[in-house]
């Protein structure tokens, strides 16, 4: 469920949090439901399954027709509070790989050019390949793979048969001419470009399943094993399979409070120049959802078999899975009608589910997570110690309800899109043709809105916009950011939340961790 919830505020912790009391002395304990078993392995697997631009709401709606993630919900955590700290694919990718915030590893967009900040040409061009996830645990003994989406605009000028280091086994697409995801695309099969076509054994979802099936099958028993599998859905053009078209019968997805907000007279400048969405868009966007709901049909089924084929391999009960975006999205929600890179949870909280070895079952977890965690994570659970130029934290003592958070915020920044310069002040951005082969014609704004830097709290949103305008929102009583109540904070709360704000926005390694986990006190100056 996306954070926070009307019914739930940041006190029912304890619940989640009193699963498992006993303290870690040596090594993690394997907690069910009903026991608690032997330690956990030494060399866990870890298999990432990553979407693009899933969102909570369109996850709750899809969970009825994908069983597979809800026996994943009933068999570990979910992280209700888990951020991405860019919303963007590139920079968001880039974060989980280096367990860094954007504004250290320098991916700060998608688009790629020689000598920019964006896409996968600035994190070849930085260095940051030498460094990686991939690199760290293959050092570490680990049999590595990434199927699907690496970093926007690969392998751009690098040779069309490049594989970055640290991976073993790589199917990685590699079309950067054109947008084609699902038919019609190239893949970097281990150093040769493949083609694949419009027939049905050629959808994307289908084909990286297997590769990733086959990575699995052929790993040496003894050795443990990192898998990134990483498709597009539900991506726009959001392609079902020609197996799901027009078999999706269940309700639409349910519009948030948010919807087509009525009164944005609070918001700041780039909000208030959006118009209301028209019924004509209205029924686009429910079509749309309707195409993204067939398209996770087959990663249901692409999760089912992963986990059956870690299961007859011997792998699964030493094995570490996370379900997870790259970043949210809004259909609607503050009448932004087709986007992300917004501060609002539409784009920054998403999905967070974990299965593994000592992972309680069934909790739901409100501690606060971001990307950056993942890589010193997956080294906790290695034994490796994260290089100083980490930002995240290890959350494998969080997850085992062993230890209480510490962090009471999270840095939210976006930066300036270099192919579209933003004048002060924001303004819509170019509408974006989102039609394809199978889905509704429709051409929906792409919104562009000024840089800004914010804090995710426990309770909290404060955004701060290059045109020096802000936000806060108390979501404990507006969960949906309807009220923007920038006004009634004090002078002395603005100084403080301003001041944090701007210090982790220049942060680097354990000074981010260090400011994330001070508390600040901002009494709005009227009630």
């Amino acid at each position: 469920m996306p954070s926070p919830r009307p019914d739930r505020t940041p006190d029912h912790r304890v619940a989640a949090w009193s699963v498992l009391v006993i303290l870690l002395l040596v090594v993690p304990l394997v907690w069910s439901p009903h026991r608690l078993a032997v330690a956990a392995p030494e060399t866990p697997n870890i298999v990432v399954i990553m979407l693009d631009d899933l969102d909570w709401p369109l996850l709750e709606a899809a969970l009825p027709i994908m069983p597979a993630v809800q026996e994943l919900q009933a068999r570990g955590t979910t992280l209700n509070q888990y951020f991405v700290t860019t919303p963007l694919c590139c920079p968001s990718r880039s974060s989980l790989l280096r367990g860094q915030y954007a504004h250290n590893h320098g991916v700060l967009w998608n688009r790629g050019e020689p000598g920019g900040s964006g896409g996968f040409e600035a994190f070849h061009r930085l260095g940051r390949e030498s460094d990686t996830a991939a690199t760290m645990l293959h050092d570490a003994g680990y049999r590595t793979g990434l199927f699907g989406k690496y970093l926007n605009g690969y392998p751009m000028s690098m040779p069309d048969d490049y594989v970055p280091p640290g991976w073993d086994d790589w199917a990685a697409h590699a079309s950067v001419d054109r947008e084609m995801f699902f038919h019609d695309y190239d893949l970097n099969v281990n150093g040769e470009i493949v083609h694949f076509g419009d027939g049905a054994q050629d959808y994307s979802t289908d084909v990286l399943r297997d590769f990733a099936i086959s990575f699995l099958t052929s790993a040496p028993a003894d050795q443990p094993v990192f898998l990134m599998l990483t498709p597009y859905a539900p991506h726009s053009p959001s392609e079902p399979a020609a197996r799901h078209i027009g078999t999706y019968a269940g309700p639409a997805v349910p519009l948030s409070p948010s919807y087509n907000e009525d009164d944005i007279s609070d918001k700041p400048l780039w909000v208030r120049a959006l118009p209301k969405i028209d019924d004509a868009t209205g029924a686009d966007i429910e079509a749309i959802q309707t195409n993204r709901l067939e398209s996770l049909m087959a990663v249901n089924e692409m999760v089912q078999q992963v986990v059956d084929t870690l299961e007859d391999t011997g792998r699964l009960e030493s094995t570490y899975l996370l379900f997870t975006s790259d970043n949210g999205f809004h259909y609607g929600e503050h009448r932004v009608p087709f986007g992300k890179v917004t501060p609002y949870d539409e784009s920054v909280n998403v999905p967070m589910i974990v299965v593994g070895p000592g992972i309680p079952a069934g909790v739901e977890s409100e501690a606060l997570a971001a990307n950056i965690d993942l890589l010193p994570t997956f080294l906790g659970w290695v034994g490796v110690r994260p290089p100083a130029f980490v930002d995240g934290r290890d959350l494998g003592g969080i997850l085992l309800g062993a230890t209480e958070p510490t962090r009471h915020q999270i840095l939210i920044e976006q930066f300036e899109d270099p192919g579209e310069r933003v004048k002060k002040g924001g303004k819509p951005g170019k509408a974006k043709d989102v039609s394809a082969s199978g889905t509704p014609t429709a051409k929906l704004s792409q919104v562009a809105l000024p840089p800004f830097v914010a804090l995710r709290g426990e309770t909290f949103m404060f955004a701060i916009y290059q045109t020096d305008e802000i936000e806060y929102y108390d979501l404990v009583t507006d969960p949906f950011a309807l009220d923007n109540r920038a006004a009634d904070l004090s002078p002395e709360a603005v100084a403080q939340l301003t001041q944090l704000t701007n210090d982790l926005a220049a942060c680097s390694g354990a000074s981010c961790r260090d400011l994330e986990d001070q508390i600040v006190e901002f009494p709005l100056s009227s009630p």
